[in-house]
Formats: C-alpha cells, sequence, structure tokens
C-alpha cells in the first residue's frame, strides 16, 4: 500500500502539546476565517493550530496571517493537493494528537475535548470521529446530518464503507505505524488512511454519536464531482484488494455498491436526477443484494424513482419530504446530535438516506 513513512518526519519535541489541529485551505477566503476561529476556540487547553495554504490564488493566507494568536501558525507550499497540505501539517506538528479539519468547515468547541479523552483512555483506539450536520455555503445549517449507528466500526466495516469522516482525531504513533496520506489519490484518501492505520497499525477506532462539526456543501467542492469521486473509490478498492488479504470479491463489490449509492444520493439532493439513476442503477448491479439489507439503499432507489416520474415543477418534493420525516423519526428515537456551538444553536440527527 503506498504511504510515505513518517518516522524520521514528524516533528521531534520536548514537552508535547495535547491536540494539533490541521487546516488544509485552497481557495477558501470566505470560510477559513471561520475554520481556522472555530479550531483555535476548542474548550481543550494546549492545543496548536497548523493551517498550511496549498498555494491558493485568493486572499486564503492573508486572512490566515491576520488571525493573531500565538497557537496558530501559517505555513505556505505551491498547490499539490489536499492529501500533501494535510502531509505537511502532520510533519509539523507537535501534539500528542493530531485532528483534521479542512477549511470550509467548522469544529464545535467541544469536539476536541471530547475526542482526546478517549484517545486517553482507551489506548487501543486510535482514530476518533463523531456526527457532522451539513452546512450552506453561509453557514446555516441545512438540516441534514452526517451519522452512523456503528459507534466502533471494525476493520471489516471499514472496507466496504467510510463510516469516519475526514474530520478526525488520531494518535500521533498511527502516523509513524501506517503512514501518512497517499499523495497519489485526490479523493477518499482519508478512507485508505483509515483503513491502512487499522490494518498496518491495528488499531480500533470509534465514533462519538454527537455532531460536533459542521460540514459545509459547496457546489464547486470535489465531494460533488462524481465522477472524481468514483474514479478515486476505485483506485482505493484496488489498493485494499492489492494489501489486505480479508478484503474478497464480494466485498469488493459492496465497497463500490456503496460508492455508487452514496454519490446517487448526493446527485439527487442537487437535483442532478438523471445522473443520480444512472449511479443507482450502477449500485444494483454491482451488489443487488444492498438494496435488501440496507433499509437507506432502498430508500434512495424508491425516492429516485419517485423523482422520476414526478413532473418537472413537483420535483424536488419527495426527496424533501423524505428527509424531513427521516430528521423527525431520528430527533424522537434517541439518536441526537448536541451542538456545542455553530451558526445557530440546534439539537438533532438524521441518518444519511
Amino acid at each position: 500500500m503506498a504511504a510515505l513513512r513518517p518516522k524520521q518526519e514528524l516533528a521531534t519535541f520536548m514537552n508535547p502539546i495535547r491536540l494539533t489541529i490541521v487546516i488544509p485551505a485552497f481557495n477558501v477566503e470566505r470560510y477559513v476565517v471561520d475554520a481556522v476561529s472555530s479550531a483555535l476556540g476548542q474548550s481543550l487547553p494546549d492545543i496548536e493550530v497548523i493551517a498550511i495554504d496549498d498555494g491558493s490564488t485568493d486572499s486564503s493566507a492573508s486572512r490566515i496571517k491576520a488571525i493573531v494568536d500565538p497557537r496558530l501558525k501559517l505555513l505556505r507550499q505551491e498547490n499539490r493537493g489536499l492529501s500533501a497540505a494535510r502531509n505537511a501539517g502532520i510533519r509539523a506538528a507537535k501534539g500528542l494528537y493530531i485532528g483534521f479539519l479542512d477549511g470550509d468547515d467548522v469544529w464545535y468547541p467541544e469536539k476536541g475535548r471530547s475526542h482526546v479523552a478517549i484517545l486517553d483512555r482507551e489506548a487501543s483506539v486510535g482514530i476518533v470521529s463523531c456526527y457532522h450536520e451539513y452546512l450552506d455555503e453561509r453557514g446555516r445549517p441545512t438540516g441534514q446530518y452526517l451519522t452512523t449507528r456503528k459507534s466502533s466500526p471494525t476493520l471489516r466495516d471499514l472496507l466496504v464503507r467510510n463510516y469516519l469522516s475526514s474530520s478526525t482525531v488520531c494518535r500521533r504513533e498511527c502516523f509513524e505505524r501506517a503512514g501518512f496520506f497517499d499523495e497519489s489519490l485526490r479523493a477518499c484518501e482519508d478512507w485508505e488512511l483509515w483503513v491502512r492505520m487499522m490494518h498496518v497499525g491495528n488499531y480500533q477506532a470509534r465514533v462519538i454519536p454527537k455532531v460536533m462539526s459542521g460540514y459545509r456543501v459547496r457546489p464547486d467542492s470535489l465531494t460533488m464531482d462524481f465522477e472524481h469521486q468514483i474514479s478515486s473509490a476505485q483506485q482505493v478498492v484496488s489498493i485494499f484488494t492489492r494489501t489486505v488479504p480479508s478484503f474478497t470479491p464480494r466485498r469488493q463489490a459492496r465497497a463500490l455498491a456503496e460508492v455508487y449509492r452514496l454519490t446517487s444520493r448526493k446527485a439527487l439532493s442537487s437535483g442532478q436526477l438523471k445522473v443520480a439513476w444512472r449511479l443507482v442503477v450502477a449500485a444494483l448491479v454491482q451488489c443487488p443484494e444492498l438494496f435488501l439489507v440496507d433499509p437507506r439503499a432502498a430508500g434512495t432507489l424508491a425516492l429516485i424513482a419517485m423523482e422520476g416520474v414526478l413532473p418537472d415543477g413537483l420535483r424536488g418534493q419527495a426527496y424533501r419530504l423524505a428527509r424531513s420525516v427521516m430528521g423527525h423519526y431520528f430527533r424522537t428515537t434517541g439518536i441526537s446530535g448536541v451542538r456545542a456551538r455553530g451558526p445557530s444553536r440546534h439539537v438533532g440527527s438524521q441518518e444519511r438516506l
């Protein structure tokens, strides 16, 4: 499995701080101040924040530089991509634990403290994630949430679907054992690294069942480039096939079907019905059983089919109704996410459709 080996590259230090928050930034001048401020606003003491300007052509770097705080460090490099920017932050990190925050997202104040508490308490755990809420471009909650019922996803779980987000906190030693982000990947690089940490480093993962960060949805985000996402996921599946013996052909098919299913839901939510239909059919062809064992897959298929028969003027109504019903269901059945602070106060949770 391709990876940088960082033992000789990690920063050395005498008195480690608790947590380093790494923020890669590329042309996010409208959002980066919110991201950096949310990192500096953590309730956990003894943190450092390292922002990496990845060759931005806008004012991202100058806006970061204008923030005066001794805990903040700005690194600059030519544009080399998200993985390379994160790796630069890892190399410079002095913390016992290293967390990741994209330059257009936000952490809520208790995220760092909560994640570090688990890592302090459970020596076998190397990666901690949490629930997230989706924000619009102005930072307002959309009413959609990224959650999972798996609080302790295993390697087998992660091989077929990434139950962890890119906004995790990891032990420093995870990178010493398993390596850094694979810079040849331009998407799904976090999925590949979390699997590598669990496979090579033999670490466990935890998901805190609370909403502790905000994920900003932007039309120009790489996560909305569906073909790019699928191509990268196929690369990652190929890596797993070569390096993880337990990644059987059946799991390979399930993993690809999950990718098609999730991207079809994103396409549906953005109003691209034809793309959504093509992707959900690809998921069905890849792994028909997914639609029998996973209600979300069946629900996605049903929603796309319903949207397909609605008149143009009513398209989007079925998806919005389903989103509202799911949000109400999960809020009233005990799966709640508590926002410590954000663009607005809210309590709620919703599984991915």
